[in-house]
């Protein structure tokens, strides 16, 4: 059963409208959505649209309702219609998905059947057919015009009649200027004409507007279908595309590259109007002017080879632009995500260099495309009047034409009908490059090396990699994972640059770049190699059963975490075979993942809710305490990426959702690391060990009191299965030293009552809810209301430049005084003592080249001062976000920052000043046109009040609601892009959990909350442009009856041009009011943007008035009454502590969860400002100093380690401070790693370093701080994912290397500070006790073990020798 047929039956099993992360209880479920989508009561429960008329539809009155309410207030999101079935984003996914798929399985599986090895491709192996021919490459265009070709040739079919309609303007223009030249014609002939005329225009009205309903309704389906298909895409993407496809790329797919596609496909069928609009307008005017018109016509033919080369530099300039977006993105991802461990490195102000410098190289590009595009409105609007020229040039060369007014009307009328198609052709051929761009860049993803779907053998119910077993014999009903001689290996793709790449403008920019940023960067680019690492995973015969403990241990780089890797299907299997039973799995990561949704809904992941089986699993996972302490207890939400909990809380929760999910196979990598040992050992035996009696687990532990646990032990080194059997076959020679070491640490530890393990006081004041809601953490996403302030225009206008408003004036006054020029040559021709012709061709000619150049002066200007005004605005946005307090971070989704520096920005550098410009250009030709059409037709001047107030009407309308939805549209985007960048970082978890459906369907969700919404947006414009059409065809009436009237007394040739201007008036109108209306709605990226522009910032970076040389020199640490609010409405986090740490010494701070322990570190960072007292390093108040001076002279090593994107020497000395490679390899080798690295430092560190395990990325962050050589240093449980032999190696060269500095150790082990100097003993934000370790150590203390007590479960000799050996020592 291929996977969209498992979705089929899925979604049959599943209410598809219903929440997928809410779960059958009876209590209260928050569903996973934003707050702003919580359910209140909606204004309409039904949608109109489903049971509207056919006249309903043409007119749009199904709107009027909502619009009256968008007139009256501002709109809100319980005020939009609900989403139409035929609209659901699932529907669209799957009538995609079946031609998607046919051809792209057949692809695969000629790339799998020729690859000569096996590879990650994704294949159905049931349809594997050795006879098959090779299969083209699927196409994208193709897969997508089947599934949409029969709506988008009924489309054309609309869009045809509109446009043979349109012709048959000129054909009564022709009689009509005739009957005004004949007074023997009677009146009521003119008025029958005049009648024709505004019916005509009204029927191709609204044909064209009927079309635009159903271009809008398609392309969003199109838009949804391909959003669903990407998301689906990331979940099944292989490791190596993981490496090569950051997520900046990916998310930049769904967001940038899917929207032009749809705003492509919204004007896509002007492809096939243009050529036909020529045909018949060529037809036509041969008719009219004769030979002439050949003449003319065939001067297209010259431009061509011009306009096909500006197509393909467009085309390739468009590619480099999204590929310099696609690594700024990337970067702002990075730096969003990581922005706690930037701050107290303070790397803020090189990330935000580096960002900008990212910046620059978009730029450049944005300018290079610019500049094509101007050229080619230069030349699609030049082009028409050249037409014109030759074809009027050249009449006078054949006599039997004439050359009078009843043609010249007609010709000009045609002319206009080309003229639009012809003026927009620079749009579609930038929209067709850039769409077809985004095409490829899309299909590309989507043929990406997948992971291997394994075979299903039906006897045995084994999912197989490499082939089913011979007999179902071989394998034992208990056996739930089996090896056989297996080999897996991985594939990293990672970056590089290539020569291409460097070229135009990339060596240009990298000259301004300072040396250190060069340096990071010269192994980050847009395009991308495969590189295999070396490492591989030798399993020979190894079998894991049903009711086992199995432990895998083995020192760092052992391959421990790939086993689990290999087991989740992540690793290639290059030779013999792994089964795996076909049943429910739970994974949990050594880095915790966590959901932005409440705690519950973490720990269900899905699962129906039990409350017995719910409260015990939070019982033994120690979760019960912590619940206690938070608003809303199991409804408190967590933040983005977990940053309101501690490392270990989030850990405990990823632990419980392994649990309760009741899997029959549960793979645990290392999940003990970064808990205390007491509560590991608590955790372990009511947790870990009741689970191992009924079902498979595998757990990956440094923490050695496990073994005797064990029914199995593995170990591995190198890669390679070492040895495995039970404990009491492991020499006691083999793990002395470290079980020793864990004995240890068990004796000191045992008898604590409650977790000491770090805990982000953040906790505290992120989850006191901001209002109604207990637990709510995520604010709602900001949002303006009403008009657009003037502030925001004025500032926009301030960097975008007054001055050049006036040179957009310039080309509609020239084409105006163009067309009339030819009215008053035609009157001036009938005169036998007329100008010679060339003096007309050349005023003409003047008049066209003025308009087409100024045209192109005007745009390049508003495009290079868009640009400036974005530039400007991008850095001050990005300067203040990166200066935000931590705070900000917390309380606002990482997609949220995120899409303000992508589309938002995008708007900034394109729409808003193609928009501005098109504003001012359409408000001077209607404006002119008004008046000339008032100077010719006189009788118009009865419609200017009503037409006036309709108009009135109609744009208050129109812009009171289309403002609106357009920001509910944004703000309905972001938790599309927050969801896809959650996924992204959890795929691994979503998988093996086997929840990929589920989250697919949440997906499908969103996009139904954002779908009715883009719908409603584009509607509006439709309704807005039939109204305008019924006005201007009262408005083309009145003109031809005036003239039918006055026929006598008004020139025909001015009636003639009024006519034909009121028919573009209505076009102009309606332009000038989609313009404005997009002016408005695009200015909501400029408020979203300045919103940032304003932030509160943090401390100023750097004191000047304080001397620094040499500081600290000592380390000595004073607290002086210090208190330490996180808000001023909260109570205290650090209350009064006073106490001073000696230079050079090593202090551990110990405490219960909440005691202060984190709070004293950000203290001590100033990631929070004090708000009483002050702290003192060596004897200099650090709230004087700058905050870059502070953090930059100071070190910590987190226990979550965070590396960028870059070389590893770019992650080991990023300010390029004068450190050698040999100071960096005498570090590296003290610490016992990174010796055997490829590429050396030169080795690239993907995004969020998937390339590098735990241990190794903790081992990084060490070297880092050796190499800085700080006076103090902080550290947090920073070898907790390293092997107790490393582990000790590594405290060994902390003491000898950090002998002159102050080391501060936030103590989650005490055999990590049992021999410091001093130890801080912390409860609820004071300091309880501060003194020597055997003074606060002591006996009847809550923090030190009774030496007689024993593990409750610890009965081998072995053992209990051990625990004697360290008694007496």
């Amino acid at each position: 059963m291929g996977d969209s047929e498992e979705l089929e039956v899925f979604l049959q099993e599943e209410d598809v409208n219903s929440n997928p992360l809410k779960n059958t209880n009876t209590d209260k479920q928050q569903e996973h959505q934003p707050h702003h989508h919580k359910e209140k009561i909606k204004t309409f429960t039904t949608n109109p649209e489903k049971n509207a008329n056919i006249f309903s539809i043409l007119t749009h009155r199904y709107l009027n309702p909502l619009l009256e309410v968008g007139v009256k207030r501002t709109l809100e999101f319980e005020d939009m219609y609900p989403i139409l079935e035929r609209d659901k984003s699932l529907n669209s996914f799957n009538n995609l998905k079946k031609y998607w798929k046919t051809d792209s399985r057949d692809y695969q599986y000629y790339s799998k059947s020729n690859s000569g090895s096996p590879t990650n491709s994704y294949v159905e192996f049931d349809d594997l057919d050795m006879d098959k021919p090779k299969s083209p490459k699927p196409s994208l265009v193709k897969a997508l015009a089947k599934s949409c070709l029969k709506d988008y040739l009924i489309m054309a079919i609309y869009r045809t009649c509109a446009d043979v309609i349109e012709f048959v303007i000129p054909l009564i223009l022709y009689y009509f200027i005739n009957f005004l030249q004949d007074p023997e014609i009677p009146i009521y002939i003119g008025i029958i004409y005049a009648i024709i005329l505004m019916c005509i225009y009204m029927i191709d009205g609204f044909l064209q507007n009927y079309w635009l309903y159903k271009t809008h309704i398609l392309s969003n389906q199109i838009r949804s279908c391909l959003i669903s298909i990407i998301y689906e895409k990331s979940l099944l993407i292989s490791s190596s595309v993981r490496g090569k496809e950051s997520k900046g790329n990916i998310i930049n797919l769904m967001t940038v590259d899917v929207d032009r596609i749809r705003e492509f496909l919204d004007s896509s069928q002007f492809l096939i109007s243009l050529p036909l609009k020529l045909i018949l307008s060529f037809v036509f005017l041969t008719k009219l002017l004769g030979w002439s018109s050949v003449i003319g016509f065939s001067t297209l033919v010259l431009v061509l080879p011009i306009n096909t080369y500006l197509g393909v530099q467009e085309y390739k300039t468009s590619q480099k632009v999204m590929d310099c977006k696609d690594v700024r993105t990337s970067k702002v991802t990075e730096a969003v995500h990581n922005i706690r461990i930037l701050k107290f490195y303070g790397w803020v102000n090189l990330m935000k260099e580096r960002i900008m410098q990212l910046r620059l190289l978009e730029v450049t590009q944005l300018n290079r495309q610019m500049l094509i595009w101007a050229w080619l409105y230069f030349f699609w609007f030049f082009i028409p009047d050249i037409v014109i020229i030759v074809t009027f040039g050249t009449v006078p060369m054949f006599p039997k034409v004439q050359f009078t007014l009843d043609t010249i009307v007609p010709a000009l009328a045609l002319f206009a009908i080309t003229k639009f198609p012809l003026s927009l052709a620079p749009y579609l051929i930038s929209g067709f490059t850039t769409s077809l761009q985004s095409v490829r860049r899309i299909e590309k993803f989507l043929l990406s090396e997948e992971l291997v779907k394994p075979e299903i053998d039906e006897r045995t119910q084994m999912k197989c990699y490499g082939g089913k077993p011979a007999s179902k014999d071989n394998i034992h009903q208990d056996t739930m994972i089996q090896f056989r001689n297996s080999l897996f290996k991985w594939s990293i793709a990672q970056p590089n640059i290539t020569s291409e790449e460097e070229e135009d403008g990339d060596k240009e920019s990298d000259k301004s770049q300072s040396p250190p940023l060069r340096k990071s960067m010269d192994k980050s680019s847009v395009v991308e190699k495969e590189v295999n690492v070396n490492f591989q995973l030798e399993i020979g015969d190894l079998e894991l059963k049903s009711g086992s403990l199995n432990i895998v241990i083995g020192p760092l780089a052992s391959g421990k975490s790939s086993l689990i890797s290999s087991i989740i299907g992540d690793m290639k299997l290059e030779a013999g075979q792994m089964m795996i039973r076909d049943r429910k799995v739970a994974y949990v990561s050594q880095l915790s993942w966590v959901m932005n949704a409440t705690i519950r809904d973490n720990i269900l992941f899905g699962t129906p809710y039990d409350h017995d089986r719910y409260n015990r699993v939070l019982d033994q996972c120690c979760l019960l305490s912590d619940l206690d302490m938070l608003p809303g207890r199991d409804q408190c939400e967590i933040g983005e990426r977990g940053v309101t909990l501690s490392g270990g809380q989030n850990q405990r929760i990823a632990i419980a959702r392994a649990i309760y999910s009741n899997s029959d196979i549960l793979l645990l990598d290392d999940p003990l690391a970064s808990l205390d040992v007491d509560v590991a050992q608590q955790l372990f035996r009511n947790a870990i060990v009741p689970q191992s009696r009924d079902k498979m687990v595998l757990l990956v532990t440094h923490q050695l009191f496990t073994l005797e646990h064990a029914s199995q032990i593995i170990q591995l080194d190198g890669g390679k299965l070492i040895k495995c059997g039970k404990f009491e076959e492991f020499s006691i020679d083999t793990l002395e030293e470290t079980y020793r070491f864990q004995k240890e640490e068990k004796s000191n530890n045992e008898k604590e009552s409650s977790e000491k393990e770090e805990e982000d006081e953040v906790l505290s004041e992120y989850t006191e809810s901001e209002n109604s809601d207990e637990g709510k953490l995520v604010h709602k996403e900001d949002r303006n209301r009403g008009k657009v302030k003037k502030e925001f225009y004025k500032k926009y206008l301030g960097f975008f430049g007054y001055q050049y408003i006036a040179v957009i004036i310039f080309p509609p006054a020239c084409s105006i005084l163009a067309t009339y020029w030819i009215t008053y040559w035609a009157e001036q021709w009938d005169d036998p003592n007329h100008k010679s012709l060339a003096f007309y061709l050349c005023i003409y000619l003047m008049l066209s080249f003025c308009q087409s150049f100024g045209t192109f002066v005007a745009k390049y200007i508003s495009f290079l001062n868009g640009i400036k005004a974005s530039q400007r605005i991008h850095n001050q946005a990005l300067e203040k976000v990166m200066r935000s307090p931590i705070q900000f971070f917390d309380q606002n989704l990482s997609g949220r920052i995120i899409n303000r520096f992508s589309r938002d920005l995008a708007k900034l550098d394109v729409d808003i000043p193609e928009s501005l410009s098109g504003t001012i250009e359409g408000g001077v030709q209607v404006i002119a046109c008004l008046i000339f059409i008032m100077i010719s037709a006189p009788l118009v001047l009865v419609l200017i009040i009503p037409f006036g107030y309709a108009l009135y009407r109609v744009q208050h309308t129109y812009i009171s609601n289309i403002r609106e939805v357009q920001r509910l549209k944004n703000i309905s985007l972001s938790p599309i892009i927050s969801h896809f960048s959650e996924t992204l970082t959890g795929q691994q978890i979503i998988r093996a959990f086997g929840a990929s459906k589920r989250f697919f369907l949440v997906n499908t969700n969103k996009i139904d909350q954002n779908i009715p919404i883009e719908l409603l947006n584009n509607f509006i414009a439709c309704w807005s442009d039939i109204r305008l059409v019924t006005m201007g065809s009262s408005l083309i009436f009145f003109t031809a009856l005036s003239g039918a009237l006055l026929r006598n007394t008004i020139s025909p040739s001015l009636i003639g041009l009024a006519i034909n201007y009121c028919i573009t008036l209505s076009g102009d109108i309606n332009w000038l009011n989609s313009k404005w209306a997009m002016v408005e709605t695009d200015m909501n990226a400029v408020e979203r943007l300045d919103h940032y522009c304003k932030l509160s910032e943090e401390k100023p970076d750097y004191n000047r008035d304080i001397n620094l040389s040499n500081w600290p020199s000592n380390g000595e640490i004073k607290f002086d009454n210090y208190t330490m609010k996180y808000r001023e409405e909260l109570p205290p986090s650090l209350k009064n502590i006073t106490a001073v740490i000696p230079g050079h010494s090593k202090v551990g701070i110990v405490g219960r969860t909440g005691a202060g322990k984190s709070s004293l570190t950000q203290a001590l960072f100033r990631l929070i400002e004090a708000s009483e007292g002050r702290i003192l390093i060596d004897g200099i108040d650090i709230s004087q100093v700058g905050l870059m001076d502070l953090r930059q002279r100071m070190s910590i090593i987190p226990q979550n380690p965070v590396l960028f994107s870059g070389t590893l020497r770019y992650n080991l000395d990023p300010f390029s401070l004068a450190v050698s490679d040999y100071e960096i390899w005498e570090i590296l080798k003290k610490l016992n790693s990174f010796n055997n690295l490829p590429e050396g430092l030169d080795t690239i560190v993907n995004e969020d370093s998937s390339n590098f395990s735990v241990g190794e990325k903790q081992l990084i962050c060490l070297a880092r701080a050796l190499l800085r050589k700080s006076k103090i240093i902080v550290m947090d449980e920073a070898s907790s994912a390293i092997d107790n032999e490393n582990d000790q190696l590594i405290q060994q060269t902390i003491k000898k290397e950090f002998k002159n500095s102050t080391v501060v150790t936030i103590a989650h082990r005490l055999n990590t500070v049992i021999d410091y100097d001093w130890i801080i003993q912390m409860n609820d934000g004071r300091i309880e006790k501060f003194g020597r370790p055997r003074d606060i150590l002591t006996k009847d203390n809550a923090l030190l073990l009774d030496d007689n007590s024993t593990e409750s479960n610890s009965s081998s000799s072995n053992s209990n020798n051990n625990n004697n050996n360290n008694k007496e020592e």
